[in-house]
């Protein structure tokens, strides 16, 4: 007989004889037992106590505290680069990042982007594969991503190999050698990227939001993604163009975040970029962006049961004073669950599992955009309650309550512009892009903080007007148009 059987019987033999079995169900035991009596009122029990007032209402929320970050270090090197040092001490650990202040807008679509990624690769001293293993071998963590108006190279090194990081990273940055094979490399691998990513309806919907907002030949409209044909014209001549063109000390600043002395970190930078000299071409003049008229585009995207939706109004560029009280605007719509679209959308109808709305300013203008996917069933009533949450935006008064709790949800986010060194490095990196004074985070909070009802509804009024609204939704078209056509908000555009 096995031990399993044996086993078996002796449970038999323990409940035949009025045992009680080893594992007993707590939960069915609960159930099967009888209801507690309650206790007889007794006269000695007054019937109220000294702490009722008290417990009939929730307290107030606490006062929400401000986040206010030590501003960095500024130098400047003996060539003209820039160089910002945030000194935290708390970790043996140091995150550079070297900033180039001309991105993805600033050339034909695609050669900004295929910048970045061939930054990390040959210069004229190393190969690809020298480097590489240099950089494992002091345990480096870097990356180099190209956003619309800035490239940024990072690295990330334990404190004793800083050192070899920034000679590293001079020589990717100043003396890359873009090679031919390295190149064609990169372009197929962000030509299946691109691919991939187009796959999804809501990549599908950004980029064609992007393209009604921007038209043909602004910075923005250049920053969208090449087609296949685009990045075969993309060589290794091309990105020297674009090296020549913008990598000039002038254009570069270099952030470093973490366990380093601001006077030790810029001797550094003198040892490793000091002799770095380049002549690069005038920035161009800022584009000017007007909105146009309303739109409404379906993008026929075939294989699911959902739709994506995108909302986007044009906005102010980088700078503006109008910037903050966007942002309240999208803490307002969607914040979080407790976001009115969110509330709306999720919480009333269960159409979706999350809204997300907010600000994008950049250099030549902005946008303010709001996202969602939905059932393809309910994308035009989705898509009619956004419309009716931001018009009720404009006229209803917002009470303090709902106010004060976006305003939080703005504080909560604050800290991590600087509590990382990833974060200080990030939030660096922006103050270098747009030339923005060092205690620009610091400041931004308190006027965050000072805004009122009175200076969102402004906002929406001013931006968020319905006959400039860009519509995109992308999805099955033989089952979107009918429902956004009956809608009456404009004609539907299918492509």
């Amino acid at each position: 007989m096995s031990a399993r059987t044996g086993l078996a019987l002796g449970l038999l033999v323990l409940a035949a004889c009025g045992g009680t079995a080893p594992f007993s169900d707590p939960y069915v035991a609960t159930s099967r037992a009888a209801a507690p009596v309650a206790p007889s009122p007794s006269a000695d029990v007054p019937a109220t106590t000294p702490d009722l007032p008290f417990r009939a209402s929730a307290p107030a929320p606490a006062a929400t505290r401000g986040y206010a970050p030590v501003p960095p270090e500024e130098a400047h090197l003996s060539n003209g680069i820039r160089v910002l040092v945030l000194d935290r001490q708390t970790f043996p650990m140091v995150e550079i990042g070297v900033v180039i202040d001309r991105g993805a807008a600033d050339a034909d679509p695609g050669i900004g982007l295929l910048f970045g990624e061939a930054l990390v690769g040959s210069t004229r001293h190393l190969g690809t594969e020298e480097l590489y293993r240099y950089l494992h071998q002091v345990g480096a963590h870097w990356s180099s991503t190209t956003g619309t108006d800035r490239v940024l190279l990072t690295m990330k090194v334990l404190r004793p190999y800083l050192g070899g990081a920034m000679t590293a990273a001079a020589s990717m940055v100043t003396e890359p050698a873009f090679k031919a094979k390295e190149v064609e490399n990169l372009r197929h691998q962000l030509g299946n990227a691109m691919t991939r990513a187009k796959e999804s309806s809501s990549t599908l919907a950004d980029m064609a939001l992007s393209e009604q907002l921007f038209p043909k030949g602004h910075p923005q409209r250049l920053a969208l993604p090449a087609d296949a044909a685009g990045l075969d014209a993309i060589g290794g001549d091309v990105l020297r163009r674009y090296h020549a063109a913008y990598v000039a000390p002038e254009r570069i600043t270099i952030v470093a975040a973490g366990d380093v002395r601001a006077d030790d970190f810029v001797r550094l930078a003198e040892q490793t970029f000091g002799r770095y000299h380049a002549t690069g071409a005038p920035p161009r003049d800022p584009t000017p962006l007007a909105p146009g008229p309303r739109h409404l585009v379906v993008v026929d995207h075939h294989g699911g049961s959902q739709a994506s939706l995108a909302l986007g109004y044009v906005t102010p560029s980088v700078g503006h004073a109008d910037n903050d009280a966007l942002d309240l605007l999208g803490a307002l719509l969607a914040g979080s669950l407790s976001g009115r679209l969110s509330l709306k959308l999720r919480g009333e109808h269960g159409f979706t599992y999350g809204v997300e709305a907010g600000n994008a300013p950049a250099r030549s203008g902005g946008s303010f955009r709001i996202a969602t996917a939905v059932e393809t069933a309910h994308a035009a009533a989705s898509l009619r309650d956004v419309l009716s949450e931001i018009e009720r935006m404009k006229t209803e008064p917002i009470d303090d309550a709902e106010l004060e709790r976006a305003k939080a949800r703005l504080d909560y986010g604050a800290p991590t512009t600087y509590s990382t060194v990833d974060g200080a490095v990030h939030s660096m990196a922006s103050l270098a892009t747009y030339g923005l004074p060092l205690d620009f985070h610091t400041q931004r909070g308190k006027r965050r903080r000072a805004l009122t009802s009175a200076d969102v509804a402004r906002v929406a009024t001013t931006y968020l007007r319905a006959e400039n609204v860009q519509i995109i939704v992308a999805g099955e078209a033989s089952q979107l148009t009918e429902p956004l056509r009956i809608l009456d908000i404009g004609k539907v555009a299918v492509r």
